[in-house]
């Protein structure tokens, strides 16, 4: 671990021994989760934690006290996590009418940009490994027709306008109006390829939602596949440009907000996080974290990161800004977004700037 985040981690942790959460908190959280239903409203770990956590959030910084944000802070928007997922144990998403997490029984869950649908994977509710569009407000919950491929994960996203799903599937991948349903499934020959797909990767939207993006990777004898490039395709499926690459492109959110860099990490072997050129792949930066999972941009200047179960806001030379203890078992993903949109009730959630 760099020092710059070994410094501030000890710090934050210690600042957080000053204010322990309420007695009784893990018994609780272990009683709701055997509780749990088909659907209900409840605050979780995650949320209670947030909820003691979060009324002054703690800021860090490798200057001044550690306690102040930095200058470079303040222009960041208030981020929430918008929704995090269970695996076996469900989901939780953020109601942007109560501003509280809702309990919902699905093994993935991805909200679309406005919040009004979430891209579901069946757990306990509905046929096993399909995938739907959730209603948030009515609850219902329509069924994608098609095949999403094995696992747990979310085989789609959301794009850049949420007017579309794009849904990786054996052999190719589909848009769908979330709307209607409608899919469109388009087809390409050499997606199975161990030249071209040898990890199994999804595909992701670009920004401006006219191009999609696939990680490019080799089979290899190695522990990991090799990756050789970030193939862009237009919605026909066509292959417009291949951009070099030595790290995969994970997911959306891997695209920084301006869509001019891209941070890639492998993190099955550990490395960290690159931010390359989205047009060239140079490789403009390499962020000295230790390995952790990357989440996504807090905005063009700062990435979000999560060591262990704690989600890291540092700067592109690695230095910690923030710090936010989910205090959860272990969540298999994790949506940051703004925190625009959601009603008052839901600031004490709010990290990345001071929370009025």
């Amino acid at each position: 671990m760099s020092n710059n985040l070994d410094s501030a981690l000890r710090d934050a942790l210690a600042d957080l021994a000053d204010a322990p959460p309420p007695a009784g908190l893990a018994a609780a959280a272990i009683r709701t989760a055997r509780r749990r239903h088909r659907r209900r409203v409840a605050v979780t770990a995650a949320a209670a934690a947030a909820a003691v956590l979060l009324v002054t959030p703690v800021a860090l910084s490798t200057g001044g006290d550690g306690r102040t944000p930095p200058a470079e802070a303040s222009t960041m928007e208030p981020l929430v996590i918008t929704a995090y997922s269970l695996g076996g144990e469900g989901s939780m998403l953020l109601d942007r009418r109560t501003g509280e997490y809702v309990d919902w029984q699905y093994r993935g869950m991805a909200p679309s940009p406005d919040g009004a649908y979430a891209l579901v994977r069946a757990g306990e509710d509905g046929p096993p490994g399909s995938v739907g569009v959730l209603d948030t407000a009515t609850g219902e919950v329509r069924w994608i027709d098609g095949d999403p491929g094995a696992g747990g994960d979310l085989p789609g996203g959301w794009s850049p306008d949420g007017e579309q799903l794009l849904i990786t599937q054996p052999g190719g991948f589909s848009i769908v109006d979330p709307e209607t349903l409608q899919a469109t499934f388009v087809e390409l020959e050499d997606i199975d390829d161990p030249e071209i797909n040898a990890m199994g990767n999804r595909f992701v939207w670009a920004p401006g939602g006219d191009e999609i993006a696939l990680t490019q990777s080799v089979d290899t004898a190695e522990p990991a596949d090799r990756v050789t490039a970030i193939r862009f395709y237009d919605l026909d499926g066509n292959l417009t440009r291949t951009v070099p690459a030595t790290a995969p492109l994970t997911s959306e959110a891997g695209f920084s907000p301006d869509g001019t860099r891209m941070a890639l990490q492998h993190p099955a072997i550990g490395q960290p996080i690159q931010v390359v050129d989205a047009a060239t792949g140079e490789v403009l930066r390499t962020v000295p974290v230790p390995p952790s999972l990357l989440i996504g941009w807090a905005d063009n200047d700062h990435l979000i990161v999560r060591l262990e179960l704690t989600l890291l806001v540092a700067n592109l030379a690695g230095e910690v800004t923030w710090a936010y203890p989910m205090e959860v078992q272990s969540p298999e993903a994790v949506h940051v977004g703004s925190s625009d949109g959601f009603p008052r009730e839901a600031a004490r959630f709010t990290f990345g700037v001071d929370a009025d």
